[in-house]
């Protein structure tokens, strides 16, 4: 089946619209957050921290040797279309001691792309490492002690605050910090004063509303949407924070795409290519696996053709709200032919 898709995918006949190799790949070095790595914290909204609670999946890392081969195959494949290299997915990036050696073999295959990671701030204690990549982005949906507990399940928004302004004080001149509100039905009420607060006391900060991305098994994100819906909180994130903070809306979706995540690839901590980062479980969108791909004799670029010919019809997409309002229109008008 794989093989059929591929040979559909080979030949994109709108080479303006569909990426030959993806522009964005999140490799997922670990998957260790929540409450036995970040000092009790589990977001209201996280699913796969919610998935190792209940015991459905297992705390795990990436072998070195096989993020590299990620690398070497995005070096060899998209060195002109690759962006953004993203040690992300799953974990938290004051977890993973490996950043420095990951840019740098990452600069190495992939020279114009930017490397960055994700955080919560909270194991500020090792924040040394991320200072090595060119972005680093904090989670922290809440400026208040009692809201933060509600969002993010801990007492930590002081760790939080501390690994923020620690990353701020010791960056290199052209390291990008950020620091994220996902929207929740709790901190919604909360948006503006959340705005001005990191306005004011961490102004070289980049601040970013995002709204939740919600799909068929995301019962979290669902949960934590509660009656709001996306149109509610995109209309937030624009009467707040205007062009400035927006990332993850509909508005930003470019011209012909099916949605903002279209040219995302995602590698899952176990080696799973997934649809994008939106969560699901990884065996319902899985175009192949980095682990044996070389058995198999494919490529990254080899699955990532699977994945355009697919044409974003795997349940994951049909049911993630964050898809574009003329989703089915576009996806239709995607020429994939053999």
């Amino acid at each position: 089946m794989l093989k059929t898709g591929l040979r559909m995918a080979r030949k994109i006949l709108d080479k303006k619209r569909w990426q030959r190799f993806p522009q964005v790949i999140q490799i997922d070095t670990n998957n260790f957050c929540g409450p036995t790595f970040c000092k009790g914290t589990l977001c209201s909204y996280c699913y796969p921290q919610w998935k190792i609670k209940s015991g459905e999946r297992k705390y795990t890392s990436m072998p070195t040797e096989t993020i590299k081969l990620i690398l070497d195959q995005v070096g060899r494949y998209g060195k002109t279309e690759m962006d953004l290299i993203d040690f992300f997915l799953n974990g938290d990036g004051f977890t993973e001691p490996r950043l420095p050696e990951l840019h740098n073999y990452a600069k190495r295959r992939v020279p114009n792309a930017i490397t960055q990671t994700f955080t919560n701030g909270i194991r500020w204690e090792n924040y040394e490492a991320a200072l090595a990549l060119d972005r680093v982005c904090f989670t922290i949906s809440a400026h208040m002690p009692k809201l933060y507990e509600v969002v993010h399940g801990s007492d930590c928004l002081m760790d939080a605050l501390k690994g923020l302004r620690l990353v701020l004080d010791n960056r290199r001149e052209d390291q990008r910090v950020e620091v994220h509100c996902v929207l929740t039905k709790d901190n919604v009420p909360y948006a503006r004063d959340w705005w001005d607060f990191f306005g004011k006391n961490y102004p070289d900060a980049m601040r970013i509303l995002s709204p939740l991305v919600a799909s068929y098994d995301n019962l979290p994100s669902k949960e934590s949407m509660g009656d709001y819906s996306l149109d509610d909180m995109e209309k937030i994130v624009i009467d707040v924070a205007g062009a400035e903070g927006r990332m993850w809306t509909r508005a930003l979706i470019p011209d012909e795409k099916p949605c903002v995540l279209a040219d995302n690839m995602s590698v899952d901590v176990e080696g799973a290519i997934l649809q994008c980062c939106s969560w699901a479980p990884p065996k319902d969108v899985n175009y192949g696996n980095v682990f044996t791909m070389e058995k198999e004799g494919l490529t990254l670029k080899d699955m990532w053709l699977k994945r355009l010919a697919n044409k974003f019809t795997s349940k994951l997409c049909q049911s993630c709200n964050m898809k574009s309002p003329f989703f089915a229109k576009r996806v239709a008008a995607m020429r994939v032919g053999g």
